[in-house]
């Protein structure tokens, strides 16, 4: 198993939760490289979490996370979700038979 920081799994969790999503534009112009679904990307304090692209670069590198290209509105964004295999690390995660850093 790879070892992920502790931002890696918290982001790994939160994307694995209903109702959470994370969209990159792709679209050259304004909104380019803007993100969509960061405003949920919160403690249970309501404070948010810094987030870092490394983190996304690292669980895809993994396999844990892989994106498909989007058109809502007829922007192009690039959607991430969780892999089968980002779902089974969680598993372990969430069981303790996962050993982390």
């Amino acid at each position: 198993m790879p070892k992920l920081t502790k931002e890696q799994n918290r982001f790994l969790i939160w994307l694995s939760l209903n109702g959470n999503h994370f969209e990159i534009c792709r679209e050259v112009g304004n909104s380019y490289r803007k993100t969509n679904g960061l405003d949920r990307y919160v403690s249970k304090h309501g404070q948010r979490y810094k987030f870092d692209m490394r983190t996304l670069t690292k669980l895809v590198k993994e396999g844990f996370v892989t994106s498909e290209i989007v058109f809502p509105f007829g922007i192009k964004y690039e959607h991430y979700f969780l892999t089968e295999q980002g779902a089974n690390y969680l598993s372990k995660l969430r069981f303790g038979t996962c050993s982390n850093g």
